[in-house]
């Protein structure tokens, strides 16, 4: 599954979750129109929707249907969540490379190297987004049934069960707004292609880098803008260079 920006032909702008072939995943379209759309930004509407995601590649690699299992009544076990959070905790990349071949959860719950693992204020955010969909999900399909008053306080025991799990020990780092001077200045010095501290040993990628630093210090233009530049959208001419920003969305009629 992917997240996908569309932008309808009123104007207005959606993040939808959609599989392989297309298709709208149902819950989370549901779930964002019902509890984010009035009163989150876009940025965090696409954070959840990623986290919806990631639930979705737990299941499949677990071949697991949580909603279904729900709809029967059964709710998450401990272990369950447990499984849930530690696949909260590993990052994107390592989930990728990971899960194109069969492999054992067991093995797979080995993070051989630090940098398979994402930071425990990513985790636990993940997992809080993970808590409010289920729970939202559980309680749209329980709410009409005769018991629905007993089932409720099930909802509830499963929200606190994953509260309960959520990561310890979170850092402030997520806090800070901005870098200091003169780390700041140090790392420009360091990003240059012929600096000798710079890690990487191909030139191209040291240029390259170099130029989308650039781009972005002295333009103020998000990340996302800098990485969706081409070549056509460089004004090659050396009294007045330009660069060119273009919405590139995907417009639904």
């Amino acid at each position: 599954m992917k997240v996908v920006d569309y932008i309808f032909s009123e104007g207005e702008r959606r993040s939808l979750l959609v599989s392989e072939d297309s298709r709208i995943d149902f819950w989370s379209t549901l779930y964002v129109t019902a509890e984010l759309r009035q009163d989150h930004k876009q940025t965090s509407i696409k954070k959840e929707l990623y986290s919806i995601k990631l639930l979705r590649k737990w299941e499949q690699l677990h071949t697991r249907d949580l909603l279904a299992e729900i709809r029967q009544l059964n709710f998450p076990s401990r272990e369950t969540i447990k499984s849930i959070k530690h696949f909260c905790g590993i990052s994107s990349k390592a989930e990728n490379s990971k899960s194109a071949k069969v492999v054992s959860f067991t093995k797979l719950a080995k993070t051989p190297s630090a940098l398979d693992a994402v930071d425990k204020n990513y985790q636990y955010q993940r997992m809080i987004g993970i808590n409010k969909f289920l729970g939202f999900c559980a309680w749209e399909l329980c709410k009409f049934k005769p018991n629905a008053a007993e089932l409720r306080r099930e909802i509830e025991a499963m929200s606190a069960q994953f509260k309960a799990h959520y990561p310890k020990g979170l850092s402030n780092l997520s806090k800070a707004t901005h870098a200091e001077a003169d780390d700041f200045k140090a790392f420009l010095e360091v990003a240059h292609p012929n600096h000798p501290q710079n890690p990487f040993s191909n030139f191209e990628i040291k240029l390259r880098n170099y130029l989308l630093i650039q781009i972005l210090y002295w333009t103020g233009c998000r990340p996302s803008e800098t990485l969706s530049l081409t070549l056509d959208d460089i004004g090659h001419d050396i009294d007045q260079p330009a660069l060119r920003f273009i919405r590139r969305h995907v417009v639904v009629k």
